[in-house]
């Protein structure tokens, strides 16, 4: 039938009707009514609520080439982006698609970025989404974001991508609802694949770097870590805290969590990070922000 038969068409053909949306459920016949074929260049236009062309996504290194469907009057722009993005070290598809989206997300106006073509906030959004989509439903299928990187060598930056584009979408209610992935790790051990093991140890200095770690690469958690944040430091400025300050001199560093954050280079001495006035209300913030996206 028609069905079976488009399915065995390849990836990115020199001209392609996607015709799955003129087709009946029922009986599987197709419609009158069919789009025109045009080449669209590097790739080409297929059917459905909306016209699409495929991207050639490739590097030197990459094993095999991705084929991101975008729509097609954003081909031009999608182009200009993976041309500016030129990434190295990458070979799998996973790396390919996240340099892509990278790249979408990072994208200024046409004006500021010299790009000789036009796009706006809604273009870049949709690129933007269809990019994450195609991330989530071919190259992820289902699995965790962090388990599907966990070999890579530039495991932080795909996740962080990741869960950017995620956040720009929910914001601007684009999401679209998916079942909550199940942990690889939990799932395995359920299977008595592997032992799990808790470990209650000293967080030491390295606590500031994983809290922000967690802002960098979650942009949901940074809310939670901003506002609490800015609790603490309201608190060190109270003045019982002042006065405790005078005759002790907890705080003479001063408590700018979210400068220390931002700016690396502004972050105070090693002794100051380390004694217990301050660490004990940086590292509650840092188990706290670990624990907020876990959930």
């Amino acid at each position: 039938n028609l069905q079976e038969y488009f399915r065995g068409i390849p990836k990115a053909p020199k001209h392609v009707i996607d015709i799955s949306h003129w087709l009946n459920q029922t009986g599987g016949a197709a419609q009158s009514v069919f789009p025109r074929v045009k080449n669209s260049g590097n790739g080409h236009f297929i059917g459905g609520n909306e016209a699409h062309a495929w991207l050639k996504l490739t590097a030197p290194e990459a094993k095999e080439p991705v084929h991101l469907r975008v729509p097609h009057e954003l081909l031009p722009q999608a182009e200009v982006i993976w041309k500016a993005v030129r990434p190295e070290g990458v070979e799998g598809k996973l790396q390919l698609t996240s340099a892509f989206l990278k790249g979408a997300l990072e994208l200024k106006d046409a004006a500021k970025a010299e790009i000789p073509v036009e796009i706006d906030s809604e273009a870049k959004l949709r690129l933007v989404q269809c990019t994450y989509d195609q991330l989530e439903t071919e190259v992820l299928k289902g699995q965790d974001i962090h388990a599907a990187t966990r070999q890579l060598s530039n495991q932080s930056e795909i996740i962080r991508t990741y869960y950017e584009a995620k956040e720009q979408l929910r914001r601007n209610n684009r999401l679209a609802e998916r079942a909550p992935k199940k942990s690889a790790l939990l799932e395995a051990a359920a299977l008595r694949k592997v032992g799990l093991a808790a470990e209650f140890g000293g967080q030491a200095l390295e606590y500031f770097g994983q809290l922000r770690e967690v802002y960098e690469t979650y942009p949901e958690a940074r809310r939670l870590i901003e506002e609490t944040a800015q609790a603490i430091e309201e608190q060190v400025r109270s003045k019982e805290a002042q006065e405790l300050d005078q005759q002790l001199g907890l705080y003479n560093e001063g408590m700018d969590v979210l400068g220390w954050i931002r700016n690396p280079a502004s972050m105070p001495s090693k002794e100051y990070l380390s004694s217990s006035a301050v660490s004990q209300s940086l590292i509650g913030l840092t188990q706290l922000a670990n624990y907020f996206i876990s959930l």
